[in-house]
């Protein structure tokens, strides 16, 4: 309510079809996206016979929508700003009842999340293209199976210790990783080994910044 009553928002905001959303001034400071006063709502319910759930199950649905609670459509956005909050690796678990996965956030393209309080952030956002992570804590590459279509990976100054090719098996349209300011160590002859793997493993791969990291020296 104070961020309408403020003017911070419209004061429909809610009703709208968001293509885009901001939570990235320091005003916000969120440890949580998922909301206590309304739902956000992503995939929708489809009826099948007599009524029953289609496509999506029962626990799915409510886990987004929430019994009694005002509902915000976000099946349309694409690109969602989390910048400089206090946001965990936790909120990207369904199974706790975090809403900031693929059932939800089901068409979004841009996930940034600078300066947050992220160590392996496991996402689940098939159509996700962008991933911003930098400035947390992660300490090793997160899983990309969850993000098939993921085209720019930026990891800059965080405390990875290691680049392991495996990492990026499942990111066949990975374009662009950004693995600068780290903590990764090799000698020369294991950093080499390192990188030709990589090449052979992500193979639309063509900007890769490791710039000040230790095997860098």
């Amino acid at each position: 309510d104070w961020l309408v009553s403020g003017g911070y928002l419209d004061p429909n905001w809610q009703t709208r079809r968001h293509v885009h959303l901001d939570f990235s001034d320091e005003m916000f400071k969120l440890s949580t996206l998922t909301p206590e006063d309304y739902a956000w709502v992503g995939l929708q319910e489809k009826a099948g016979k007599d009524g029953e759930d289609g496509a999506v199950s029962r626990a799915s649905s409510r886990r987004s929508i929430g019994a009694g609670l005002p509902k915000v459509m976000v099946n349309k956005l694409h690109s969602l700003n989390l910048d400089n909050n206090r946001i965990t690796d936790d909120e990207f678990d369904s199974q706790v009842g975090r809403c900031l996965h693929g059932h939800v956030f089901c068409n979004l393209k841009v996930l940034r999340m600078k300066k947050n309080l992220l160590k392996y952030p496991v996402v689940l956002m098939p159509r996700l293209r962008e991933l911003h992570l930098n400035d947390n804590a992660i300490v090793r590459i997160p899983p990309l199976v969850g993000v098939p279509d993921l085209e720019v990976l930026m990891l800059a100054h965080n405390k990875i210790t290691s680049l392991n090719p495996k990492a990026f098996e499942q990111a066949k349209c990975l374009q662009t990783v950004d693995l600068s300011f780290n903590l990764i160590d090799a000698d020369p002859a294991k950093a080499y080994k390192m990188l030709t793997t990589l090449a052979g493993t992500a193979l639309e791969l063509k900007n890769l910044q490791l710039k000040e990291n230790p095997f860098c020296f």
